[in-house]
């Protein structure tokens, strides 16, 4: 095994055991068996396996594209922000469809909320990142 395919493996690795952790908790719990307690693991254990997919796939996506462009911490600190705002999105309308307003709309709302919330931070906080490296 070479020593730079250690990461996406682990990645995929993660993957897997978040996906047979939800399928775990939809087997043998049920989100309607434990009330509220159910509904919060089946939505944990599906925002790992959102998340730990996402991350996986943004780093083939990043990493092959961004090769020489931008330093690997940066690459990291996105890959891991857009796989948290994705995840929210999809954890958020879950919810919202839960309660019987999940629609088309509120689904775009949504992402678009998830856009500002990136741009901001690629303006501000990436730019700020810059400087401080830069002064040193």
């Amino acid at each position: 095994m070479r020593e730079n395919n250690i990461y996406p493996i682990l990645l995929i690795s993660a993957s897997a055991a978040s996906i047979l952790l939800w399928v775990g908790v939809v087997i043998f719990i049920g989100p309607d068996e434990l009330g509220v307690l159910g509904v919060a693991l089946f939505l944990s254990a599906f925002g790992f396996a959102i998340f730990s997919s996402l991350l996986a796939c943004f780093y083939y996506i990043h990493i092959h594209a961004n090769r020489a462009s931008s330093p690997p911490f940066r690459i990291f600190h996105r890959m891991f922000r857009e796989s948290g705002l994705l995840t929210g999105v999809v954890i958020i309308y879950l919810i919202l469809a839960h309660f019987g307003i999940g629609t088309f709309t509120n689904l775009g709302l949504l992402l678009g909320i998830a856009i500002v919330i990136d741009a901001i931070y690629i303006f501000y906080y990436d730019r700020r990142r810059r400087a401080k490296i830069s002064e040193y």
